[in-house]
């Protein structure tokens, strides 16, 4: 997956992350976003919303498509609210 950041961003990125920089390139936006805040808590609670809301949409495509692969009919609300109960319930394991 590459990044949409200018190099200028990378080299930033890079010296402030170091090998994390390499490893999650997905985060390289939030990267920024924490290095470039005057308020980091609340930059910190947006961003995991953010990735929240992402895997909780990724958990939703990988359910439906479990769906589909055993021939079922799969409605996106149906299978987010699944990702959403799989998502609690593993919250309140951890």
């Amino acid at each position: 997956m590459m990044s949409d950041i200018t190099e200028e961003e990378w080299k930033r990125i890079r010296e402030h992350y170091g090998d994390l920089a390499y490893e999650h390139p997905e985060l390289h936006r939030m990267m920024l976003e924490l290095l470039d805040t005057d308020d980091l808590d609340k930059t910190l609670e947006a961003a995991t919303k953010e990735m929240r809301a992402d895997l909780a949409e990724g958990l939703g495509v990988r359910l439906g498509l479990g769906e589909l692969d055993r021939g079922d009919s799969v409605a996106v609300e149906d299978t987010i609210s699944k990702a959403k109960a799989i998502l609690g319930a593993t919250k309140t394991m951890g």
